[in-house]
Parts: structure tokens; C-alpha cells; sequence
């Protein structure tokens, strides 16, 4: 043999040696970064101990027989444990003892998991997917589970709910002895609830949340209540902005998926076990404050036992009894159930007997009726499954109070009870939350919701409040802020603030800008320019956005809002003329009702005054009345009225309305206020109150015009008490004493005076007799007199 055929040999054993140690190297370093990424041991998955309990999943079946008696206990029942093989940390755990081929590789795996995790937390869900399908050919048992969970959740963070829900509901018919099946009917839920489905929700697990404490572990079961409440709670809430801008349109927060928390939770979940149900057959009434449903918790264990006699035992043994219709029993034949519940309330075990099925049941004197859905008319179904929402809710804030989903069912609670007009309930509900956490990711809606409940209740500064901490919030929900601007310009409206008004509307302007929400808070601008006595304003913003306006269904607003701003903008008489026919079309289509505040209604019957259309103003000015709480505009509304009674001869009718304002302001409304009340007094025949109402003018404004007015009409008054020194007086414009001293002199002259053919001779004489300066306002008779 050559020198060179010996070397052959030799270079090739080096080569493999080489290679060999290249590959436990690269070894190595897979499993030190595996440990890095993960930073722990993940507890190992344990087995459902509630799996095998009669149903087809568990492999047996329990034996039908009547509830509650107790010679007929339940069958038992062998629980379901892990294979080894399923039992082994293949991922999520370090390895012990020797390393060998096979733990190098899960090794590897581990490390690609990781590496997964961390771009589906930075949102790189594509390449997450990638990995996690590469990492599922080489693994089986737990550790599939364990991916096939992520790959779900890789559907569902992008919004592929449909997708995802079967990828789940696949897992946990895959792996239904396994804790993991708990935790992908959850993640199912949450599809569900983001599609809005709840009839697949109720009937494929309302019955095992509800009615068997045990099918769940503990905190699966809480987040599936959660999950299940505030989906019925989102099919009562539109998310339309035409209902975000009426008053009993709330905001319902999102509750879009993180994948982080999700993660996080997995481990947190796997360590939980299903408690393991009572074997005895049992039923107390553990509390019974009031001979109510809803007032009664109890203890229920039952086998398998037919439904209609499971009703039927529940209804007897706690007091009431049964009535369930023809429709509901064919449903309800042929049907078995079991319960395991240690404490419930007796309203929620009806809920988790009926809703599932598609009947309902309601309370009346004792009896409980159960009702097939469609024996039901639409607003009493609407009504059942509004409180069957509310009585989910409040259980799941017991079960899991310390939930991640805990105060998004916290702000569900408080809509349903606001649709169903229990505001103070409401009201309390989002007070709750603001409490426990006020800088929580629903604090923007939790708050927009309150300021709604108490303007329904009347607490106007309280609602104005809550609306600015709405605005405030560092929550990133553009409905609830853009809303809680649009309510703070309107009540500012309302109360006369018409300058704060429009900065408050600039900045919702400028929040929604390229948003749906831009054209009602353009609108809501432009009015409050024309309530500002700014047309220009008003017609700039119109005119700026006018292509988006004319497309949407705020059209008729918009080009009524600028025929008004046009029309008060005119100056020259024909230009007025044109811009009032305008005007005219505007007024025939626009239906100030159907308008986000009140002030609409005002802008109608201003417009319609300034054209002439009397009866019209008066309308629109009475919705004004009635849309709007006690407040500034509802004030000048109401004095508008008044005004156009009077003129009309409705002297009972103007005399009305102004008695129910308040007549001792002493801003320039109640100055006017004060001056309608004296004019009808007049008309009247009653110059006494007219010089009452007359004299508290004169003595309160500061208000040169306003003093004259009211001291002309302060001298007719005196006129028709024939006491013609003092009317002398007012129409000189000088405030005559409340008990003027007549003199000779004064007297002679003043019936002379009065004798003339001119009244302004027979003033100057007045003031030749006593110096007067017109110029420096109005003084009483008692000044001169000084």
C-alpha cells in the first residue's frame, strides 16, 4: 500500500471526528439558549380528572335515573390520567441524566418554541406560524398541544376568529382527557364571542359552565363566564356612531386578543386541576333572602336524570312550581342532565337548563314557566336574554373577580342595566371599576358610560365630569373620546357656553379627523360657531368638508347649517332676500329631532323666526323645552315662547311659562325674563306687577338700552294707575321713588305738562323743574330730588 492510500484512511476519521463535535457543539448551544429564552420550568400539563364522567368523551356512561333521591347514588366514576408519554416535559422543561439523540432534539424544538413565542409577542404572527407548523411535525402528546394551542392563537390575533374557533374545538376533540382541552374550549369561547355568535355559545357551553362546577377547572370555568356574559352584552350594543350619539347608546369596550397574556396564562391554567364532583346525591338551600330566584343559592348533585323531572325536582324542592309548555317539552324530550353545583343561585341554574335548548323561563307568583323562544314576542326575548347577560356577569365577577376580562364584565354589567333603565345600578357598576383600577384599558368607555348615566339621571355638572375624564383617558378608544367631546360641547351648549362650546368642539374635530366620527363632530362645530353668533366660522368648516358631507347621511344638517350661516352673513337686502329662499328649502327638509343636542331644535325656531314663520318657531322652540334639562338655553327657549304668546294674545299661556323660570337672575337673561313678565302684566291690567317687575330691571343691569326699556314700560304702568308724576318720570328716564312726596309745584306742572300737545314738551319741562343727565343712566326721583 501507497504512502498517499494511507493517509486516505486517516484524513477521513479526522474529518467525521471533526464533524461529530461540530454537532454536539451546536447541540449544546441549542439547549443553553432553549433555557434562556424560556427562563423556567413550565409545569407539567396534568390530567382532567372531570373527563370521564358520563359522557362519550369519558368512554362511560352513567345510568338515568330520578334527581335527588338517595338510593340512587352516582356511578362511579374512573378518572382518565396521562400516558407516560404524554407526561414527558418534551418542551418547557430541562432535561435530566444522560443526553441522548432524542433529547437533543426536543432540545432543538424547544428552542424553536421560543424563538415563536417571542415574534408572536412582537406581532410577527406569520413567521410565529411558520415556526410552530415546523415545530409540530417533530412533536406528539403535550408538547402537540402545546402548539397547536399557539397555532390557534395565531388565527385568532389576527382576526381569523372562524379559523381559529375549529382549530380549537380540533384541539380539544384531539386531547379531551387532557387539561388542554379546558383551555381550548376557552379560546373557542373568545372566537365565538368575537364573531358574535352566542346560540353556539349557549348551546355548546352554557350547560357545562353553568350546570357542572366540576367539567372545568376552576379559573377556566371564571374566564368562560366572563367570556359568555359579555358576549350577550355586545348583541345589545350596535357600534354604529348614529347610536354612540344618542343618549342611551353606550360605549362597549374591546376586548381584542393579547398574545402575550395568553401566554402567559398557559402555565397558569395548566396548573389547575378540576375539582372532583360530590358521589352523593344531595340538594340544600344554603341562603333564601326572599322567595325569589334570584334571592336563593343552593347546593344541587344529581345523576344523569331526565330533564324535564331535573326541572321539575329543582322547582319543588325549592318552593315553586312548574309549568312548562307543550313547545318546551318536545324540546326538552329525550334529554338527560346532571348537576354538580356547591353553591349557585337558582335564577343561573334555570339559565343553564333553558338558554341552552333555546327556551327561556320566567317568574310569576310562584311559578316558574318555561317557554319555547319562539312562543315569545321579539322585546320579552330581547328582555329575557338581556337579564340572562346581567345574571352571567355577576356570576363571573364572583367566580373569577380577579380576571383579566374582570372589568370588561364590570362595564357589560353597568350597559345592560342601563339599557334595562336601572341608571342608579348602572351608575354603581362603573363607579366599581373606576375605583378598583382608574387607569384600567376600559377607563375611556367605563367613564364615557357613567357621564350618560348621570345625565339620565338629571346630575348635569356630575355627567359634564365624567365626559372631560373620558377625554382624559389613556385608553385608546376613539369612540369613547371623540363621543366624550362632542357631549362636553353639547352641555355647554346648553348651558350658554357657547365660546367654551366651540374650542371643546375644535379639539373633537381634530381627534377624529379621517375617521367616521369627522362629519357629526363638523357639524356639531359649525352649529356651535352659529350658536357663537359666528356664521363665517360656521360656513368655513362646512365648506372644507363638503365632499364628505354631501355623501353622508348628515347631508340635510349640513346644507341647513349653511343656508343659515349664509343667510346671517348676508348684509345687503337682496342678497338677504336670495339667501332667505335658500334658507326656506333648507327649513322644509331638515328634522332638527333626529339631531345629536338640543340646540338644534333652537337653531330651527331662530331660523324660522327670522323668516317670519311663527308657528314653526314656536314648535320647534317647545322641542327645545322639552329635549333639554333646566338649563341656560332652555331658559331663552322658553322665553322665546312667552314672547310670541304675548304678541299672540296667549296672555295665560306666556304668563305660565314665565312663572316657571327662575325671574331673580341678575345676568341679562333674567333681566329679559323680567321684562316679558312686566309686558304681560300690563296686557293683563295688572301695572302693578309690571312696575314691580320693571323696578328690579332698572336696578340690576348695567345695561344703558336695557334700563330704558324697561322704564318705558314702567311708565304705561304708571299711566294705567293714572299716577302721571311718576309715569313723567320713567319716560324722562329717571327711576321714580317707591313712595314719591307730591308738591304743589310738582303736581301742577306735571298735570299741565301731561295737558300738552307734546309729551317731549312736557319732559323737558319735567327736567327744567328737576336737572336731569340723560347721559349718565337711569337715577331715581329721590337723587334728583338731592
Amino acid at each position: 500500500m501507497t504512502e498517499e492510500a494511507s493517509v486516505k484512511p486517516k484524513n477521513k476519521a479526522i474529518h467525521g471526528a471533526t464533524l461529530l463535535l461540530a454537532g454536539a457543539a451546536i447541540c449544546a448551544v441549542g439547549i443553553s439558549v432553549g433555557q434562556f429564552l424560556i427562563g423556567g420550568d413550565t409545569p407539567v400539563a396534568a390530567g382532567n380528572h372531570s373527563s370521564g364522567r358520563g359522557r362519550t368523551r369519558g368512554g362511560g356512561e352513567i345510568p338515568v335515573g330520578p334527581p335527588f333521591e338517595e338510593n340512587d347514588p352516582l356511578a362511579a366514576e374512573v378518572p382518565l390520567l396521562e400516558s407516560d408519554d404524554d407526561l414527558i416535559a418534551g418542551f418547557s422543561r430541562d432535561n435530566e441524566g444522560s443526553e441522548t439523540s432524542a433529547d437533543r432534539d426536543r432540545a432543538g424544538i424547544t428552542s424553536h418554541i421560543a424563538l415563536a413565542d417571542e415574534e408572536l409577542r412582537a406581532g410577527n404572527y406569520s413567521q410565529a406560524l411558520s415556526i410552530y407548523e415546523f415545530a409540530l411535525e417533530q412533536l406528539d402528546g403535550v408538547s402537540e398541544a402545546a402548539v397547536r394551542y399557539r397555532i390557534a392563537l395565531c388565527a385568532e390575533v389576527e382576526g381569523r376568529f372562524a379559523e381559529a374557533s375549529k382549530q380549537y374545538q380540533s384541539l380539544a376533540r384531539q386531547f379531551s382527557t387532557l387539561t388542554w382541552a379546558g383551555i381550548a374550549r376557552l379560546g373557542e369561547a373568545r372566537c365565538l364571542a368575537a364573531l358574535g355568535n352566542v346560540e353556539a355559545l349557549s348551546v355548546g357551553l352554557m350547560r357545562q359552565v353553568i350546570l357542572d362546577e366540576t367539567y372545568f377547572s376552576p379559573q377556566v370555568r371564571g374566564e368562560l363566564l366572563h367570556v359568555t356574559g359579555r358576549a350577550y352584552c355586545q348583541a345589545f350594543v350596535p357600534d354604529d356612531v348614529t347610536y354612540l350619539m344618542h343618549d342611551s347608546g353606550m360605549v362597549m369596550p374591546v376586548c381584542a386578543p393579547d398574545p402575550d397574556m395568553q401566554l402567559e396564562m398557559i402555565d397558569e391554567l395548566l396548573s389547575e386541576t378540576s375539582p372532583d364532583h360530590a358521589n352523593t346525591v344531595a340538594f340544600e338551600i344554603l341562603q333564601r333572602t326572599d322567595n325569589l330566584p334570584d334571592s336563593i343559592f343552593l347546593k344541587a348533585h344529581t345523576p344523569a336524570s331526565n330533564l324535564i323531572k331535573v326541572l321539575e325536582a329543582v322547582c319543588k324542592r325549592s318552593g315553586f312550581t312548574c309549568n312548562i309548555s307543550e313547545a318546551a317539552e318536545i324540546v326538552l324530550s329525550g334529554r338527560t342532565q346532571q348537576l354538580h353545583n356547591d353553591d349557585i343561585r337558582l335564577s343561573l341554574l334555570f339559565d343553564g337548563l333553558c338558554t341552552p335548548f333555546g327556551l327561556t323561563w320566567t317568574h310569576h307568583d310562584g311559578e316558574i314557566r318555561v317557554r319555547a323562544s319562539s312562543e315569545m314576542d321579539a322585546d320579552s326575548l330581547a328582555e329575557y336574554r338581556r337579564a340572562a347577560g346581567k345574571r352571567l356577569l355577576r356570576n363571573a365577577l364572583i367566580a373569577a373577580p380577579d380576571s383579566y376580562h374582570a372589568s370588561f364584565s364590570r362595564v357589560s354589567l353597568g350597559i345592560l342595566q342601563f339599557q334595562e333603565h336601572m341608571f342608579v345600578d348602572a351608575a354603581h357598576s362603573f363607579q366599581v371599576q373606576i375605583q378598583l383600577d382608574s387607569r384600567s384599558e376600559v377607563q375611556a368607555e367605563t367613564s364615557f358610560n357613567l357621564g350618560k348615566c348621570l345625565l339620565a339621571m338629571g346630575q348635569i355638572d356630575d355627567s359634564r365630569v365624567a365626559f372631560l375624564q373620558a377625554v382624559d383617558a389613556s385608553s385608546n378608544n376613539l369612540d369613547a373620546t371623540v363621543g366624550g367631546y362632542l357631549y362636553v360641547g353639547r352641555l355647554q351648549l346648553e348651558q350658554g357656553e357657547s365660546s367654551g362650546a366651540v374650542s371643546t368642539l375644535v379639539r373633537a374635530l381634530a381627534v377624529s379627523r379621517g375617521t367616521n366620527l369627522e362629519p357629526p363632530a363638523a357639524l356639531m362645530l359649525s352649529s356651535a360657531y352659529l350658536m357663537d353668533g359666528k356664521p363665517q366660522g360656521a360656513n368655513a368648516i362646512l365648506m372644507e368638508r363638503r365632499g364628505k358631507l354631501q355623501r353622508s347621511e348628515h347631508r340635510t344638517a349640513a346644507a341647513f347649517l349653511s343656508a343659515l350661516a349664509r343667510f346671517k352673513a348676508a348684509l345687503l337686502p337682496a342678497r338677504r332676500e336670495r339667501e332667505g329662499r335658500d334658507l326656506v328649502t333648507a327649513l322644509t327638509r331638515f328634522k332638527p329631532k333626529t339631531q345629536f343636542g338640543a340646540h338644534w331644535s333652537f337653531l330651527h325656531a331662530e331660523a324660522c323666526l327670522e323668516l317670519g314663520l311663527t308657528d314653526m318657531a314656536v314648535e320647534s322652540y317647545l322641542q327645545t323645552i322639552k329635549r333639554v334639562p333646566a338649563a341656560s338655553l332652555r331658559e331663552r327657549a322658553m322665553l322665546s315662547v312667552a314672547h310670541l304668546y304675548r304678541l299672540d294674545g296667549r296672555l295665560d299661556e306666556a304668563k305660565e311659562l314665565l312663572a316657571a323660570l327662575e325671574l331673580d337672575h341678575s345676568d341679562s337673561l333674567g333681566q329679559k325674563i323680567s321684562l316679558q313678565a312686566a309686558l304681560v302684566a300690563l296686557q293683563q291690567g295688572n301695572p302693578t306687577a309690571a312696575v314691580r317687575h320693571c323696578r328690579h330691571v332698572v336696578i340690576t343691569s348695567d345695561d344703558m338700552e336695557v334700563q330704558r326699556t324697561a322704564l318705558q314700560t314702567m311708565g304705561r304702568a304708571y299711566q294705567q294707575q293714572k299716577n302721571h308724576q311718576a309715569a313723567v318720570y320713567c319716560f324722562a328716564g329717571m327711576l321714580p321713588a317707591e313712595q314719591m312726596m307730591e308738591s304743589d309745584a310738582t303736581t301742577d306742572l306735571s298735570d299741565r305738562a301731561l295737558q300738552s300737545e307734546s309729551p317731549s314738551e312736557a319732559i323737558e319741562k319735567v327736567r327744567a323743574l328737576q336737572p336731569f343727565q340723560p347721559d349718565s343712566g337711569a337715577v331715581s326721583a329721590e337723587e334728583t330730588n338731592e
